[in-house]
C-alpha cells in the first residue's frame, strides 16, 4: 500500500450528511423530472432568496467547492468521497466514478438554475470529456474500427463465485449481429464509444498511470470482473490499458479469461445509469438556461443517448455474463468481447444495470436542437 488509509468519523459523517442532502434535493423532484408537463417546468430563481431549500443548496454548494474540504482533486475532478477508506462500489474514496461525475453535473445544473450562472456546469462537462470519457488516444479508432458488427464477440460465461475464474472463452457459442453499431459509425464518422468509463484512479494511487506509463494521472482502472458474488474487498484493481507491464506474464488478463494466448489490449466499462443521469442533468440545465434567455449548452451530449440506446438494446437475457455480446438477431446479452485478439472492449451491460429505465432520459433530450 502506498500510503496509510485515513478514516475519520467526523469527516465521514459530514460527507454522508452532505451526500444525503444532495440526493434528497434531487430525489424530491425525481417524478416530475422523469415525466414533466409543460406547466410543471421548474422556474429559474435568483441567488438571493428566503427559500430554505435554495439557501441550503447554496450552502452545500459552497462547502463542496471549498478546496480546503477536499471534495475535488487539484485537477478539478470530483472524488467519489473525501475519505480514502470506504465500503461502496470502490473501496478507496480518492478514485472517482461516472456516478460522481453525473451528480457533479446535477449539482452545477442546479447552481445555474438558482444563480443564472451556468459556467460551472460547462466546467463539469469539460472535465467529463477531458478525464472520464476515453479519448482517441485511449481507444484508438484504428483498433476500434476492427470491430465486426456481424461477428462481434467470443462468449465467456459468468461464474457465481470468484473461484470459478478465469472463465474459458467459448468460440463455438452462437453470436448474432450488433444492430446499431454501423448506424453509429455512419452518424459520427468513427468507431469510438462516446461514454464514461465507470472508474478512474484520480491520483494514480495504484501506480498504473495512463496507458500503462506508470506515472500520469488520472488513470483508467477496473475492478469487478469475477461474477455476481465478488465483493468490493475481493476485487482485483487492474489497468484498463493492459500492456502486460503490470501483474504477471499475461498482465492481469489470465485472472479473468482463459485463453491460449493473450494480446495487449484495452478495456473499458460503461455504467449507463450514470450516463443517463448526465443526459438528464443536461436537459434541465438547458431548460433553465432557456428560461433565462441564455444560449443552450453542451450540445455534444447529443451523442451520449445513442451510446445509451446501444446499451438498452442489450437486455442481458443470457444468464451469467459480464460484458456485451449479441446472441441473436437484434438481441444482445452480456459477455466478454475480444476483437481479433488485439483489443478488448467491455461495455457495461450487467443484467442488474439493465433493470434501470433509461428511455425517458433519451426522450427528454430529443428536445435539444441539432
Amino acid at each position: 500500500m502506498k500510503r496509510a488509509v485515513k478514516f475519520t468519523f467526523k469527516r465521514w459523517t459530514k460527507n454522508l450528511i452532505t451526500s444525503m442532502m444532495i440526493l434528497a434535493l434531487f430525489s424530491t423532484t425525481l417524478t416530475s423530472l422523469m415525466f414533466p408537463k409543460a406547466t410543471d417546468l421548474p422556474k429559474a430563481a435568483s441567488a438571493a432568496t428566503t427559500d430554505a431549500y435554495q439557501n441550503r443548496f447554496m450552502e452545500l454548494w459552497g462547502e463542496i467547492h471549498d478546496s480546503s474540504n477536499g471534495y475535488f482533486s487539484p485537477q478539478g475532478i470530483p472524488y467519489h468521497s473525501i475519505e480514502t477508506m470506504i465500503v461502496e462500489a470502490p473501496d478507496y474514496g480518492h478514485v472517482t466514478t461516472s456516478e460522481a461525475f453525473s451528480y457533479y453535473m446535477w449539482l452545477e445544473a442546479m447552481y445555474g438554475k438558482f444563480t443564472g450562472d451556468f459556467s460551472s456546469f460547462q466546467t463539469a462537462w469539460n472535465a467529463t470529456e477531458t478525464y472520464i470519457i476515453p479519448t482517441a488516444q485511449d481507444q484508438p479508432n484504428t483498433s476500434m474500427a476492427q470491430y465486426n458488427a456481424s461477428k462481434p464477440a467470443t462468449y465467456a460465461p459468468e461464474g457465481e463465485l470468484p473461484s470459478m475464474y478465469p472463465a474459458q472463452l467459448n468460440s463455438s457459442a452462437a453470436v448474432g449481429n450488433d444492430p446499431i453499431h454501423n448506424d453509429l459509425v455512419s452518424t459520427y464518422g468513427n468507431s469510438m464509444i462516446y461514454g464514461m468509463h465507470w472508474l478512474l484512479d484520480v491520483d494514480n494511487w495504484y501506480g498504473f498511470g495512463r496507458r500503462a506509463d506508470g506515472t500520469s494521472k488520472p488513470s483508467y482502472i477496473n475492478t469487478f470482473q469475477r461474477g455476481k458474488q465478488e465483493s468490493t474487498w475481493e476485487t482485483i484493481p487492474q489497468p484498463c490499458w493492459d500492456a502486460k507491464t503490470f501483474g504477471g506474464t499475461n498482465g492481469y488478463l489470465d485472472l479473468f479469461v482463459g485463453d491460449s494466448s493473450y494480446a495487449t489490449q484495452f478495456k473499458y466499462t460503461n455504467a449507463p445509469d450514470a450516463d443517463a443521469r448526465a443526459v438528464q442533468a443536461t436537459y434541465w440545465a438547458n431548460e433553465w438556461a432557456d428560461e433565462l434567455g441564455i444560449e443552450r449548452l453542451v450540445l455534444q451530449v447529443r451523442q451520449e443517448p445513442d451510446t445509451i440506446q446501444h446499451i438498452i438494446l442489450c437486455p442481458g437475457i443470457m444468464l451469467g455474463v459480464v460484458a456485451l455480446v449479441p446472441i441473436g438477431p437484434g438481441r444482445l446479452a452480456a459477455a466478454t468481447i475480444t476483437l481479433d485478439i488485439k483489443i478488448l472492449w467491455q461495455l457495461g451491460s450487467y443484467p442488474r444495470i439493465q433493470n434501470l429505465n433509461l428511455y425517458h432520459k433519451m426522450v427528454q433530450l430529443t428536445g435539444l436542437p441539432a
